[in-house]
């Protein structure tokens, strides 16, 4: 699976990448900000991970683009 991942913490992230790139998936990329994430909802990903607490506010907007393209979270 194509993942993205939305995590401000880069440690948490690290680690989210390493474990999911051990079980044969592909990160597309490893975000911290809300900013970042509505840049690359049409990355063509199959689905994402999201801290709900990150850079600029609340996931929650993040989690309904999702949910209107059918992307799992």
């Amino acid at each position: 699976m194509r993942i993205l991942i939305l995590e401000d913490d880069p440690w948490i992230a690290t680690d989210l990448q390493s474990i999911l790139e051990a079980e044969g998936h592909e990160i597309i990329d490893s975000l911290g900000s809300l900013d970042e994430a509505y840049r690359h909802l049409d990355d063509g990903f199959d689905c994402a991970l999201l801290d709900i607490d990150v850079i600029g506010g609340k996931s929650f907007g993040v989690a309904e683009a999702l949910i209107e393209r059918q992307i799992p979270f």
